[in-house]
């Protein structure tokens, strides 16, 4: 018996996020991987986003990986615009940081 595609599809997103948090230096892989993932997410961003925890440490991943490849920014921008939760979730992250950022100028500001 062959696997229904959805199960297919289900367990490629999944590996290929598991890929992509913990093989490092290889960019044409991940450039791969994120093009293939933003493929899967445009058919079901849903399923894609559930079976990868877009949590901060693939979107940490996917946000340095945006920085030299298009394919994932093209990724980012698939999960954000289809996937509710992935979209909070980068929300979150993205406040979190610019939090952080506004404390160490509040802190410089004491110290003048």
């Amino acid at each position: 018996h062959a696997l229904p595609a959805t199960r297919l599809g289900e367990w490629l997103s999944a590996s290929l996020g598991y890929l992509l948090l913990f093989v490092d230096g290889d960019d044409l892989f991940a450039a791969h991987a994120c093009a293939a993932l933003a493929k899967l997410a445009r058919e079901d961003a849903s399923r894609v986003a559930a079976g990868l925890w877009c949590g901060v440490p693939l979107l940490e991943k996917l946000s340095q990986l945006a920085c030299k490849d298009a394919q994932a920014v093209g990724f980012l921008e698939v999960l954000a615009a289809e996937s509710e939760p992935a979209r909070l979730a980068m929300l979150s992250l993205a406040a979190s940081l610019a939090g952080d950022g506004d404390e160490s100028d509040d802190a410089a500001d004491d110290d003048d």
